[in-house]
């Protein structure tokens, strides 16, 4: 799982510079949009400073059950975060905001629209830092019998067979 997480991080830097959205890219980005909208089963969901959706892609749908226009513009924790992780949250969300301390990547038990636990591998970036209106973006892919631990740890992501994103 570390090497497929490796790769996205390497996929998103150089779609960011190549795209020329390094320091610019916003929701409403149509270059930006494609790019998120065009990453097969990985969910992507875009908050703003108060934790409300702004962006939810399919692969969001499918994974958590809320349509797109039934999570933009509720908050992040009323819709897949279990109730015992929303504190931690909130406080690790706003550390990030006032303070700059970025929320770790990490594997995670969110919930779907009929509360039951999706286990998912969680990445976030956040865009216009330290700005008045700055943009988290929360990447999730979903941890299943493709990625089911074996003796060794985890089973190396497909992605690994492409020795020039290592």
């Amino acid at each position: 799982m570390t090497a497929c997480i490796t790769w996205f991080r390497r996929l998103w830097q150089a779609a960011t510079h190549w795209l020329g959205l390094a320091g610019k890219a916003r929701p409403g980005d149509d270059r930006f949009r494609a790019l998120l909208e065009g990453l097969p089963n990985i969910a992507v969901q875009g908050y703003d400073r108060d934790r409300r959706v702004i962006y939810w892609n399919e692969e969001s749908a499918r994974l958590y059950g809320y349509r797109i226009e039934e999570a933009v513009g509720r908050r992040l924790e009323e819709l897949i975060i279990p109730d015992g992780m929303r504190p931690e949250v909130v406080r690790l969300h706003t550390a990030w905001v006032h303070g700059g301390k970025p929320i770790p990547s990490g594997r995670l038990e969110l919930k779907d629209k009929q509360g039951r636990l999706v286990p998912v591998y969680s990445y976030h970036v956040m865009f216009d830092e330290h700005t008045d209106d700055p943009v988290m973006f929360c990447v999730d892919v979903r941890l299943d019998e493709r990625t089911s631990p074996s003796p060794h740890g985890l089973r190396p992501c497909v992605f690994d067979r492409q020795p020039e994103l290592q």
